[in-house]
């Protein structure tokens, strides 16, 4: 009997190590369309102002994070910009989860130095999206003689507090997704850190 116990309590610990963890993988649509690797480059030009900025991808890692009993695939793609001539690594990044694709801004002025914030969910989702944003789809936008179809347009702005509050920050941006050329368009107004920029793609290289 005590042989047939401990071969029961053996084969319990064996069960039980062998468990898996529930695993999130990366969404196989948003890595196939925002999969960018380096040798990526985006250069835009403003219209308001006519200065050039050019974005470049430098790093790119794919790889699991575990977060208690669970563990999430991700992709995380590092960009670089050099905007009227300043050189600036981790500008910008691209993060790819399961169902969402999030961009994260580091800035060296105003308020808020550096922020992230899901740009959209997927599937797209039109109207107000849970995370505050709105989304609309547009068939076509021709920017500098260059026709984007399908179009996600992403709506993030942000209000808290009341005007001449110390913690008052204000912002309301757009982002104009193309599924073939990235980010075709970004439509940025911060008034706090006198950002009125509109930035539309002029010519760019994926790699994927």
């Amino acid at each position: 009997m005590r042989r047939i116990i401990i071969c029961a309590l053996a084969f319990t610990i064996v069960m039980c190590s062998c468990k898996t963890k529930p695993h999130s993988y990366v969404n196989s649509h948003l890595r196939d369309v925002y999969n960018y690797k380096p040798g990526t480059y985006w250069v835009y030009v403003d219209s308001l102002t006519g200065a050039i900025d050019s974005l470049w991808v430098y790093d790119y890692t794919a790889g699991t994070t575990s977060n208690g009993d669970r563990e999430s695939d991700y992709i995380n793609i590092q960009i670089g910009e050099n905007l009227l001539g300043n050189i600036k690594y981790n500008a910008w990044a691209i993060l790819i989860g399961s169902a969402t694709l999030n961009l994260q801004w580091n800035r060296d002025i105003g308020k808020n130095s550096s922020f992230i914030f899901s740009i959209t969910n997927f599937p797209y989702k039109i109207g107000l999206n849970p995370d505050g944003n709105t989304v609309e789809i547009d068939s076509v936008l021709s920017i500098n003689g260059n026709n984007f179809n399908t179009v996600i347009i992403v709506n993030d702005t942000h209000q808290n507090n009341l005007p001449g509050d110390p913690a008052y920050y204000y912002f309301n941006d757009f982002f104009y997704l193309s599924e073939s050329a990235g980010i075709a368009k970004m439509r940025l107004y911060h008034p706090q850190d006198t950002i009125n920029r509109v930035w539309e793609l002029q010519r760019w290289k994926i790699v994927r």
